[in-house]
């Protein structure tokens, strides 16, 4: 029933994807569903985990939210705009290879003061194993579609700690 749940949500969402990104010119219609579908998928988390709402978040999240907002339609994009040129002339960048782009947006974030790690908000390190832990039972797990492994989890946890991006 599960399977169920996740093809009829992502065969809507997929729909509702297809309609909504046409009323934009390219890129816009991708972005504008990434933008309102991750605000949503925040919405629907918080409202149907505090309520036990698993099928649902099936059908909801990993389905129709989750054909919704591909992040794999938004990165075709953002390549189809590197090979145009268009993204690099927008930043200003010389070079239009996906390296001058990454360098580009990590010196834009360290511009505006994002961190670059969980330590750097204050984090302690000693907290791994206890993020870890309830990262591995939180209900959004179960929707995760790759089965992760605590030992998977902690080592996703210290990397955060270190250096997340």
């Amino acid at each position: 029933m599960m399977y169920l749940m996740i093809a009829l949500g992502g065969a809507l969402g997929a729909l509702a994807r297809f309609l909504v990104s046409g009323w934009f010119v390219f890129p816009l219609g991708t972005l504008a569903v990434n933008l309102v579908g991750s605000f949503v998928v925040g919405l629907a988390f918080v409202f149907l985990s505090s309520r036990g709402l698993d099928r649902v978040m099936f059908f909801a999240m990993t389905g129709f939210l989750g054909a919704f907002t591909t992040f794999s339609a938004f990165s075709l994009d953002v390549f189809k705009l590197i090979e145009t040129q268009r993204m690099a002339d927008a930043m200003g960048l010389k070079e239009a290879s996906v390296d001058a782009f990454i360098v580009e947006v990590e010196h834009l974030l360290d511009d505006i003061n994002i961190p670059r790690s969980l330590s750097e908000i204050g984090v302690p390190a000693d907290c791994a194993d206890r993020i870890a832990e309830k990262a591995m039972q939180d209900s959004a797990a179960g929707t995760n579609p790759r089965t992760t492994s605590r030992a998977e989890m902690e080592l996703l946890v210290e990397s955060a700690l270190a250096k997340a991006r």
